[in-house]
Parts: C-alpha cells; sequence; structure tokens
C-alpha cells in the first residue's frame, strides 16, 4: 500500500560500538509497525545484527543491501532494493538485511564518483510504500555510515554516558555539523543508569544539544546477557 507522503528516514548513528543502535531501530521499527504503519529497517552494517534481530539469517539471503549499493548504474540487470526486502515475524515491519558481503562495499564504492549518494538513490522505489524507514549503521565513520547520513531525513544519536560513547559522539559532530534546516535534524538519546556520573555527563551533554537531546533512562542488568547465554546452541563439532 503506497503512502501520499514521503517516509521519514531516521539514520541510528555513533561510531562507537554497543551504544544500542540496532536495539533502538529495531525496537523502535517493531513498535511504530504494531501501531499500525509501515515500517523499514535498512540494515547497513555487515555485523547484521538487526538482520538477526528481526529473524532472518545472513547466511541464508542470496541478495542483500550489499548488491544493491555495488551495482552500477547502468546495469539494468543488477538488484534494486525493493528486490531484496522480506517480511519479518512482526506485522507490517520489513527488513532490507545485510551480511557480511557488505564489508567489501566500502572498498568497492571508494573510486567511484558520487559514492556518498550510492543509497539514497536506490530509495526512491520505496520511500512512498512505507511510512518510517529506519537505517541502521555500523560503529565506524565510513562510506557506509556516510550514505546512511546522506540518504536520512533525521539522524538518532543512541549513547550511554560513559567517556568513550561521548567521545563518539563528539566526533560525529565534527563529521556532521549540527543541522541548519527544519527537515535534516539530529536528535541525542541517553541509555544509561542511574549512576552519579551517569547524571553529571548527561547535564553537561544535554547543554549543548538544547532541544536535540531526548532524555530517558534505560536500565541496565547482566540478567538478560546470561539468560541468553544459557539458551545459546553453540555449533556442534563434526
Amino acid at each position: 500500500m503506497a503512502h501520499s507522503e514521503s517516509a521519514r528516514v531516521i539514520a541510528l548513528v555513533n561510531q562507537k560500538g554497543g551504544c544500542a543502535k540496532t536495539t533502538t531501530a529495531v525496537n523502535l521499527a517493531a513498535c511504530l509497525a504494531s501501531s499500525g504503519r509501515r515500517v523499514l529497517v535498512i540494515d547497513l552494517d555487515p555485523q547484521a545484527n538487526a538482520t538477526v534481530s528481526l529473524g532472518v539469517d545472513p547466511g541464508s539471503l542470496t541478495r542483500t543491501v550489499y548488491h544493491v549499493l555495488v551495482r552500477e548504474e547502468h546495469d539494468d540487470g543488477g538488484t534494486t532494493l525493493p528486490q531484496i526486502i522480506v517480511p519479518t515475524t512482526v506485522s507490517n515491519l520489513f527488513l532490507a538485511p545485510s551480511s557480511i558481503d557488505l564489508a567489501a562495499a566500502e572498498l568497492e564504492l571508494a573510486a567511484r564518483i558520487g559514492r556518498e549518494n550510492s543509497l539514497r538513490k536506490r530509495m526512491g522505489p520505496v520511500l512512498t510504500e512505507y511510512a518510517y524507514i529506519f537505517i541502521d549503521t555500523p560503529p565506524s565513520l565510513g562510506l557506509l555510515t556516510l550514505n546512511a547520513l546522506v540518504a536520512s531525513d533525521e539522524i538518532i544519536i543512541p549513547i550511554q554516558t560513559h567517556y568513550y560513547a561521548l567521545l563518539g559522539m563528539s566526533c560525529r559532530r565534527c563529521t556532521t555539523p549540527a543541522p541548519t534546516s527544519a527537515k535534516k535534524s539530529s536528535r541525542a538519546s541517553r541509555i544509561s543508569s542511574a549512576t552519579r556520573c551517569s547524571t553529571r555527563r548527561s547535564t553537561s551533554t544535554s547543554s549543548s544539544w538544547n532541544r536535540r537531546w531526548w532524555e530517558f533512562r534505560c536500565s541496565f542488568t547482566t540478567r538478560r546477557h546470561e539468560a541468553r547465554r544459557s539458551t545459546w546452541i553453540w555449533p556442534r563439532r563434526s
């Protein structure tokens, strides 16, 4: 079902890993899809964690975002973005999956003119098909992240109020200056525990972002990790 308006394209960005970019993207997408909106998640991370989180095995795929990005403009037989989109177990939620092959995309795109526009040029056919499009990015400032920044209307920067995470956010601001238009906006969201150190760093950071700072707490416990470990199925040796 096509939408009369173009989708809101939101990229989850932070060069620091482990800051809940994938978790935020997947959960926001699932919540919006559960409310009846058609949502697409584009996994632009070679680790394919968003793909796995949405129940898709990257090893079973024959075509992924990698094949969409590296195809030549004049290649009529190339892979388009709508061709790789797969449904998920959540109603109204769809996925453009990734795989480890995407790690080679930056090398293959490096010599191309306008390489930072590769994703944006290929998103045209899906912009009117979805209400929201979330782009999950790798923990780096390479070409894949740059493509996500160019293709998005809005940016969410999930962070932990830890030194390295805040340093990653400051580096991101140096790479992409604060937005000057209403269309391109940045939001920093705090993922932290209720510690004294977190509160101090949150206050100092929010003052520099002003109205572009989303304040919320996300409790952290090791029990989730322990539960996952106890149910993990390790591959058997032959």
